[in-house]
């Protein structure tokens, strides 16, 4: 295959295929995404929402709006994208900028049986974060910017002073786990992408997921 028959195939495939399977499961009521499937992706199991796959799809369909921008694909309007960051921004962040783990479908916040807190995994507000960057270097919405800035900063803080958790699963007394520093690397990545886009330094941003590099 040359270069424009594999455009032509990867374009049919996410036209065609990708996106139309996924836009059914969009929540127009609420916002966000329904994608607690069953293995063959044909029935809704849980109308609850994950922060962390909010984001994701949030970032995924940020991917897929710059590929219209460029006149590669023609289906993807702006409204998807607003429907699912008004998800998060309006009910997945709460309190000092972090994000409940798990949301009923309105966005009424599900606290963890077994820790009694909202924010029961710090990988949520990175995956929020990843796709709320995305959104805003996308859409070049400045003016939205803030809401990003403190996310990001609650994150750092958070993790450098130990306030977090990870559950489902818990990192032992004494442990280091490797997941932390590889999520970080990502998120940082996608933020300076997000302030190199809005004209905005990020040395000290990009630096720090250097540290994070390295330390891996």
């Amino acid at each position: 295959m040359n270069r424009e028959e594999i455009l032509c195939f990867y374009k049919k495939q996410l036209e065609d295929n990708f996106f139309p399977y996924w836009a059914v499961h969009e929540d127009r009521q609420w916002g966000g995404i329904l994608n607690c499937l069953n293995n063959t992706g044909d029935q809704v199991m849980s109308t609850n929402k994950f922060t962390w796959s909010q984001g994701r799809w949030l970032w995924i369909l940020g991917k897929l709006y710059e590929l219209k921008k460029a006149g590669v694909l023609t289906q993807l309007d702006q409204t998807h994208l607003e429907h699912t960051w008004n998800f998060i921004t309006s009910h997945s962040l709460y309190d000092d900028s972090r994000c409940c783990f798990l949301l009923e479908r309105d966005g009424t916040k599900i606290a963890d049986s077994a820790t009694g807190r909202y924010d029961t995994s710090i990988y949520a507000d990175c995956f929020a974060l990843i796709g709320m960057a995305q959104y805003i270097k996308v859409m070049k919405q400045q003016e939205r910017f803030t809401v990003v800035q403190d996310l990001y900063k609650s994150i750092v803080k958070r993790i450098e002073t130990g306030d977090y958790l990870t559950e489902p699963y818990p990192v032992p007394c004494g442990y280091t786990v490797h997941g932390i520093p590889m999520i970080l690397v990502n998120t940082v990545w996608e933020y300076c992408q997000m302030k190199r886009e809005l004209g905005l330094p990020f040395e000290s941003e990009f630096c720090y997921a250097l540290e994070k590099a390295h330390f891996i």
